[in-house]
């Protein structure tokens, strides 16, 4: 009778041999490696053979009772039961090397990136020049430094200031030489006389100072108003008075302040004044001769005063605003406007005037005469009656609204207009 532990052991080994892809050999039931081996192996020897064959292609062999998973069938000689397991160590380094390759493409791109900010930050920098501290004169001493730069017989335009650091001699105090007699009493003469603290003297107007001359409260006027070049604002201080003005002012602006009288000698002097704007003040009288001795005034605005007589003004004029005034009828004097060539706008408004001022310039190009007490107008006032040919083309605006005359009564007075003034027709 057949023993069954031995066909328990046949079916064993033929299962581990056909796993192992070996052949049973029939004669001693063991495993045999090839056909044409002679003689069969051990299963130790094949499982090592094996083993080795699986270590090098796929990697390190682990038994069971290392943690890993049981795959051999139950009932199998211990010496059968092992597992290999791949560690897939071949994609691991094909993974590692690819991310190694993309850290140097990133590092290579930050260097460049890096290089090219320094490069363009040390094309921008600003190039030092060499200093020179003067090396020549720099052990002179005081003995010699009245002799080491001459400027007696130099031009005063080509004069240089040249800089020397003195180095004192140990034997000689430091003491300045007594000057010659005559310095001395040209320096006394001089001394006796007073000096602001920016080295002007109260006798020498020319020299003005840094701030400009000083006000009636005793302050520079560039220090109470705002100095822009050749620009005065003085807006919103509440000045009684016209400031002392820089002799270079070209443009004069104190609007919104309580000034009531403009004198005579406000403006005098200032040769290169070109536009005086005193809008919104309490002006009600004028000196005669304030404006009239200003060779290059161009712009004149005394809107919102209270003036009641125009003075006479210099032909010089382009722009002339001194609305919302109180001429009146006889505020303004006859021919005023006559030889102001160059008048472009002469603005009215608000004066309760009676009339226009004729004769008008001939390049005037805009006349505002609202809201006043014309009552009636002449075919003359704009045209020339004896030459019906004549066109007066510069005048386009023409304001009479607000006034009560009808336009519609002397319609010959607008033929040589290139416009229709505006204003009731009723």
């Amino acid at each position: 009778m057949t023993d069954p532990n031995e066909d328990v052991k046949s079916k064993v080994v033929r299962r581990a041999c056909k796993n192992l892809q070996l052949r049973v050999n029939g004669e001693d039931g063991r495993c045999k490696a090839g056909h044409g081996n002679s003689g069969g192996h051990s299963r130790e020897r094949i499982n090592r053979e094996k083993m080795n064959h699986w270590t090098k292609t796929r990697g390190t062999p682990k038994f069971k009772g290392q943690g890993e998973k049981e795959v051999a069938d139950k009932g199998t000689d211990k010496a059968s039961q092992w597992v290999i397991y791949s560690s897939s160590d071949a994609e691991e380094k094909k993974v590692g090397s690819s991310i190694q390759l993309k850290l140097r493409f990133f590092q290579m791109l930050a260097r460049l990136v890096l290089g090219l900010v320094i490069f363009n930050a040390a094309g921008t920098a600003p190039t030092l020049e060499p200093i020179n501290y003067d090396s020549e004169t720099y052990d002179a001493t005081l003995e010699d430094l009245d002799n080491l730069y001459n400027y007696e017989n130099i031009p005063i335009g080509q004069a240089e200031i040249e800089i020397a650091t003195v180095m004192p001699s140990g034997n000689r105090e430091l003491l300045t030489p007594p000057p010659p007699p005559e310095e001395a009493e040209e320096e006394e003469e001089e001394e006796s006389t007073p000096r602001l603290i920016d080295g002007s003297s109260p006798q020498e107007p020319e020299f003005t100072g840094v701030l400009g001359p000083h006000t009636n409260e005793d302050f520079p006027t560039c220090l109470l108003c705002t100095c822009i070049s050749t620009t005065v604002y003085c807006d919103d201080h509440e000045l009684d008075a016209i400031p002392a003005l820089p002799k270079n002012t070209a443009y004069f602006y104190s609007r919104f302040n309580r000034i009531k009288k403009i004198h005579k000698n406000d403006f005098a002097s200032l040769n290169d004044l070109r536009r005086i704007d005193l809008t919104s003040n309490l002006i009600s009288e004028i000196d005669e001769d304030a404006f009239r001795k200003l060779p290059h005034l161009r712009e004149l605005v005394l809107r919102d005063n209270k003036i009641r007589q125009l003075p006479e003004l210099p032909n010089t004029l382009t722009f002339i605003d001194i609305s919302n005034n109180r001429l009146g009828k006889k505020g303004i004097k006859q021919e005023a406007f006559k030889d102001m060539y160059d008048l472009h706008h002469l603005y009215l408004t608000d004066n309760n005037l009676d009339h226009i001022p004729l004769p008008l310039p001939e390049n005037l190009r805009a006349l505002h005469l609202q809201n006043n007490n014309i009552l009636e107008m002449h075919e003359d006032t704009f045209c020339n009656v004896k030459n019906l040919t004549y066109i007066r083309k510069a005048l386009e605006d023409i304001r009479l609204d607000g006034n009560p005359i009808n336009l519609s009564k002397t319609p010959q007075a607008y033929m040589c207009l290139p416009r229709l003034p505006i204003g009731s027709l009723v």
